[in-house]
């Protein structure tokens, strides 16, 4: 995998395209990058949760990716790249239509019992549940979709 040296990576690229499992990293790398930025400028207190939440989404970017690489037929499978882009995006769009008002419901039951805190500067153990289940419940809903692709492509 190429950090620097562009000129390298497009040589070899010239050569002859990158396999799945050779464009993997590259994915995985951009992905927790992606992450990370979310992260720059927010305002709140950086306590334990915050950092909790920012393990659980680093850690689910890499687990997810890999296993959903697995879902798509592993070192046998194909264009994983373009299934994780496609489907991805749509899954996202779906899965977010469905899921955020799921939570905002969730979320405005437990504050009214008093179970959880609205407060936009910190972040709580609640955020670090929520993430758990965003994450988790993504990953496996869209490594459904790329699955059933893998299971019945027919080239």
């Amino acid at each position: 995998m190429y950090f620097w040296k562009i000129e390298k990576l497009k040589a070899q690229l010239i050569e002859k395209p990158l396999t799945d499992k050779e464009a993997l990293p590259y994915l995985i790398a951009t992905l927790i990058l992606y992450a990370l930025c979310m992260y720059i400028g927010l305002p709140t207190d950086y306590g334990l949760p915050f950092f909790f939440t920012l393990l659980l989404q680093l850690v689910s970017c890499i687990y997810g990716t890999i296993w959903l690489f697995k879902q798509n037929g592993g070192d046998n499978g194909k264009q994983f790249i373009h299934r994780y882009f496609t489907v991805g995006w749509v899954a996202s769009i779906r899965f977010f239509v469905i899921a955020i008002p799921i939570f905002i419901v969730i979320l405005t039951i437990l504050t009214m019992l008093g179970l959880v805190h609205a407060d936009a500067k910190t972040t709580g153990w609640n955020d670090v549940f929520t993430s758990l289940l965003m994450y988790s419940t993504f990953y496996w809903y869209l490594g459904k979709h790329i699955s059933t692709i893998a299971n019945q492509t027919k080239f």
